[in-house]
């Protein structure tokens, strides 16, 4: 195992030695000899192969590995630029007569950064305040780009504004950052639902799919019921009652998990307190309701549930159908 899991430097700095710790087939604290490093992007990050001290070399990310009798771990250094500006939520998804203001951040070395600005493509559906970044839309319209400026960067994204008559389509977005890197667009439900004990609970669903596979599941329940705009808290889950047969049914608190098999290996994140789920709008169609809005919590992975670097930020907006079922969760 290496430690942390995650580390980031920015371009030019020398880093601390990682360090990597070797278990027997056992689970046991085992002699593994001396590690051997190597980086998997030496145009990123170079590593020392006998002592992991890293060097960066270029703004993105690398994988960094130590292997020792055989055994192989692996850790990723995330390298920005000493001066940087990122969309949080590069995709946005919003009903007409919406609003939001897209997140972003900003990294910088030394000093005080230069204000952000922002920009759009000229378009019919949606204006974008180039001080503040607020987004406010006026009518539908397909994906049209935007971004963020800082000195000489750029970041961009896309605004999606959509307009539904009944309870199918909607569309969703979110960002992990952390251990686990990644930007995905997916289809999105909700629903408020009877669970066990006849309270109506809420539940906001992300799938993500590879042909006819689905490989990523966000899940988000709210024990209070959504029938108007709203600000929703998000608590903490422990893994056992994440992976519990009755966590959707009878959902002990507010709370989050993701999951994904993207990348081969199942990982689990659950929800730390301190998220949330804002719901901006919610008008009626036909057969129900389409909600819009976005929603943060801070995902602990279950294979480094002790391990601050194993902690993913996981945020993204959505326009959603939303439909009641009366029906007692089994």
């Amino acid at each position: 195992m290496i430690q942390p899991l995650v580390d980031s430097l920015y371009t030019g700095d020398t880093g601390a030695a990682l360090t990597a710790t070797y278990y027997n087939a056992n689970g046991s604290l085992g002699s593994g000899g001396t590690a051997r490093w190597s980086s998997f992007d030496s145009s990123v990050v170079k590593v020392n192969p006998t002592t992991g001290v890293l060097v960066a070399v270029a703004a993105g990310n690398a994988v960094v590995s130590a292997s020792q009798n055989g055994v192989t771990g692996v850790a990723l250094v995330v390298v920005t630029d000493t001066l940087g500006v990122a969309l949080l939520e590069p995709q946005i998804e919003m009903l007409p007569q919406d609003t939001f203001t897209p997140p972003i951040s900003v990294r910088i070395k030394t000093g005080v950064p230069p204000a952000a600005w922002f920009a759009a493509a000229p378009n019919g559906y949606f204006t974008i305040d180039s001080a503040t970044g607020q987004i406010v839309t006026t009518g539908t319209g397909a994906p049209a780009p935007y971004q963020v400026n800082l000195g000489p960067l750029t970041d961009s994204g896309t605004i999606e504004v959509l307009s539904m008559g009944d309870t199918t389509g909607g569309a969703g977005a979110y960002t992990v950052n952390g251990s686990v890197s990644a930007k995905r667009s997916a289809t999105v439900r909700a629903t408020n639902y009877s669970r066990t004990g006849g309270t109506l609970t809420f539940l906001l669903t992300f799938k993500v799919a590879v042909g006819n596979v689905t490989t990523e599941i966000v899940n988000i329940l709210s024990q209070t019921a959504v029938t108007s705009a709203d600000s929703l808290s998000v608590d903490s889950v422990s893994v056992a009652e994440a992976q519990n047969n009755s966590f959707l049914c009878s959902p002990p608190r507010s709370a989050a998990a993701w999951s994904s098999t993207s990348q081969g290996t199942p990982i689990l994140a659950v929800s730390r307190a301190g998220g949330y789920v804002k719901i901006r709008k919610v008008v009626s169609v036909t057969g129900g309701a389409a909600i819009s809005g976005s929603f943060f919590f801070l995902g602990q992975r279950a294979d480094y549930y002790s391990d601050p670097s194993g902690r993913l930020a996981i945020q993204g907006n959505f326009v959603a159908p939303l439909i009641t079922n009366t029906n007692t969760c089994h």
